[in-house]
């Protein structure tokens, strides 16, 4: 069998409109042939076992994204992804791949202070990972807001650093493996000198 082969067609287009706007749309087509795929499960001496098969995938989307600067040391950026994605082996649509991907976000910077707020989306998606009976079970379909302030100071020759950040702000608990929830809203704070 020979090993995976992957060829992929892009046409896109970039727009440097001016500081406050720059645009990138990206058309793309993949083709996957021979890439091991998971088919699903089965109990070998009471633990679950995954097999995989080659595949044979047709994924078509577009990528696109607006980036710019609005104010000095304030920027921001917003994209969005779609893929549809067939695996003409098993001669259906392949769950595994979310349709829709997509985040915005802003960082302003000054005077030592660095801010930068992120929301991603991602659509619902299914897949049947060590799912006992190869059911697939519906995941993804989330979005997540994360938050991370910092200050940075120098003392002499030593640069010190205090920061605060926030994971999951709204305390979502999704799944993007089956049976793997995860840990909801995180918060890290935080002390670097450098020296």
């Amino acid at each position: 069998m020979n090993g995976p082969k992957e060829i992929r067609y892009d046409a896109g287009y970039i727009g440097k409109w001016s500081k406050l706007a720059n645009f990138t749309f990206t058309v793309f087509r993949k083709k996957l042939s021979g890439t091991p795929v998971y088919q699903g499960s089965y109990t070998y001496s009471g633990m679950q076992v995954p097999y995989y098969s080659p595949s044979f995938i047709r994924r078509y989307g577009f990528e696109s994204e607006i980036k710019g600067e609005i104010f000095d040391g304030m920027s921001y950026f917003a994209n969005y992804a779609f893929i549809h994605s067939r695996d003409y082996v098993l001669e259906a649509e392949e769950p595994n791949i979310p349709q829709h991907v997509g985040s915005f976000g802003f960082t302003y910077q000054h005077r030592g202070w660095d801010f930068n707020a992120l929301v991603q989306r991602v659509s619902g998606y299914r897949d049947n990972f060590l799912v006992t009976g190869n059911n697939y079970v519906k995941i993804g379909d989330y979005w997540q807001g994360d938050l991370n302030v910092s200050y940075e100071f120098k003392v002499d020759t030593k640069t010190h650093k205090i920061y605060l950040s926030v994971r999951n702000i709204g305390d979502v608990r999704y799944q993007t493996v089956p049976g793997w929830r995860d840990f909801g809203r995180e918060i890290y704070v935080g002390y670097d000198l450098k020296f």
